[in-house]
């Protein structure tokens, strides 16, 4: 009774064997992602030509090209009734050694940029993400592999949580924006109007990344003048239209210029105006390092510094004048100055009390 169970467990070891044989085999010769795919026999007989010892039939590798497909490793493709094959866009990525230092910066990558990223690709940078995330495992001891844990990027003002995109809900924004597409949306108005949603067909400009929150920056397509952002959490539903639109010359429109106008935060003016201010005591210091707009214009003076710059005023700004208290005080825009002592006035009425 030893020997036959001995004889059968020998027998399926040669069976796993071969199994193993062919899928590496398999793997070595199925075209690329972007490469024509080849058929079954094919791939049977390129096999075979190596390793004259498998002698599997057409059924055999059918199947475990099939259980291939399963696990979405190889791709296939239905060609004049008969299915042709090649390599996913996972298994592609596997086929190559990455170094400690690859990894490193996929690993960062993944983790600080990865939403920035077009989705059409999604699959084929996950497959990159696992392979990377591995590689430093079977590396811990590097110096490399520990880097993550020794950087941080902190959130701009309260780290508030932001919202996770689902990827399937914003490949078609994704999709329209790559391929500069119309786009069909249905947008929440918010809580206090959440009973009317707007459903209206926007041109995709760009996308903002902004502390928490990610914004789609659109305009009507029935209204070509008006640009405007739409949180990308309360599109309830978006749609990506055959119909393609002429993406606007830089002249027209420029995201970088549009996000340093200020439009992208929540704006009090209606439009981009010159907005002077002065800052003194460690104020003036702060803004000499970190000017807050790149073309800002800087004039000192015997108690601290004047700065000059065209944006469209809006709550991070007025929050950072606040923030910096006595040390801040705006000379123009006259409205600007008036607002500001408002606000100031109201926040000292409740400490008077």
């Amino acid at each position: 009774m030893t020997e036959i169970a001995a004889i059968y467990e020998s027998e399926e070891v040669v069976t796993q064997t071969k199994a193993e044989e062919r899928k590496l085999l398999i793997f070595k010769y199925l075209p690329g992602p972007t490469d024509s795919p080849i058929s079954t026999s094919e791939i049977q007989q390129l096999c075979e030509k190596e390793s004259g010892c498998l002698e599997s039939s057409l059924r055999t590798f059918e199947r475990d090209l099939k259980k291939l497909h399963e696990h979405r490793e190889v791709e296939c493709i239905v060609f004049q009734h008969k299915k042709h094959w090649r390599l996913s866009s996972k298994r592609a990525v596997l086929k190559r050694t990455m170094t400690v230092l690859e990894a490193l910066n996929f690993v960062i990558l993944k983790r600080f940029a990865a939403p920035l990223l077009p989705m059409g690709n999604s699959d084929y940078m996950q497959a990159i993400f696992e392979q990377s995330e591995e590689v430093l495992k079977q590396h811990s001891k590097s110096s490399l592999a520990a880097w993550p844990s020794k950087i941080h990027v902190e959130k701009k003002g309260m780290p508030l949580e932001g919202h996770e995109l689902d990827e399937q809900e914003c490949e078609p924004i994704y999709k329209a924006l790559l391929e500069e597409k119309l786009l069909e949306i249905n947008y929440s108005r918010g809580i206090e109007r959440c009973d009317t949603n707007l459903v209206t067909t926007v041109q995709p400009l760009g996308l903002v990344f902004r502390n928490h929150t990610v914004y789609l920056v659109a305009r009507y397509f029935n209204d070509l003048e008006k640009v405007r952002l739409f949180s990308v959490n309360r599109i309830k539903e978006a749609k990506c239209l055959e119909q393609g639109f002429k993406y606007p010359s830089k002249k027209v429109f420029e995201l970088k210029n549009y996000v340093e106008a200020g439009h992208t935060g929540f704006t009090y003016g209606k439009k981009v105006e010159e907005i002077e201010i002065i800052f003194r005591g460690y104020a003036k210091d702060l803004i000499v390092q970190y000017p807050y707009h790149p073309e800002m214009i800087l004039e000192r003076l015997p108690d601290g510094v004047k700065t000059k710059a065209k944006l469209i005023f809006n709550y991070d700004l007025e929050s950072f004048i606040l923030g910096l208290g006595e040390h801040a005080e705006v000379i123009k825009p006259e409205w600007v100055r008036k607002r500001l002592a408002e606000r100031l006035k109201q926040a000292a009425s409740l400490y008077g009390r």
